[in-house]
């Protein structure tokens, strides 16, 4: 079997040289536009999206300044808050208990609420006025009542 050489493609050929545009074929011409034109909207579509990442970090600057300034506004509030509870006196905060997991648990956690329920029923103050007591108790536990 005889191998046979591979023959020069004519578009290789017909490539156009930046030397001398007026020996150009019709075809060459055609081909120069069309690859032109793709160049135009590669670099055309490469702008826009440059375009928008610039716009996009614009408007994230925008909102990092906004940011920065709430976190400036939020520090003060700390600020004022800290002078102010330096003067009052530290609150205790209350957690609530979680929920038993066990009945012996839950039996307990009734009885002492039971307990608790007749201690307030039995509560002199709570006896004579209950909705004072009540509003008197809140103002102890939870602070100013509306």
């Amino acid at each position: 079997m005889v191998k046979r050489r591979k023959a020069p493609t004519k578009a290789a050929a017909e490539e156009p040289t930046e030397e001398d545009p007026s020996l150009w074929s019709r075809g060459q011409r055609k081909r120069r536009v069309r690859k032109e034109a793709l160049i135009r909207k590669k670099q055309f579509a490469a702008e826009q999206v440059r375009a928008k990442h610039m716009k996009d970090a614009e408007a994230k600057d925008k909102r990092n300044v906004l940011a920065n300034l709430q976190a400036l506004r939020g520090s003060l509030k700390l600020d004022l808050q800290e002078d102010e509870s330096k003067a009052q006196k530290p609150r205790k905060v209350h957690k609530l208990a979680a929920k038993p997991k066990t009945r012996a648990a839950l039996h307990k956690q009734n009885l002492r609420e039971v307990l608790q329920y007749k201690s307030v029923l039995s509560f002199e103050p709570f006896q004579q006025n209950p909705l004072a007591a009540i509003q008197q108790h809140l103002r102890n536990t939870q602070g100013a009542a509306p």
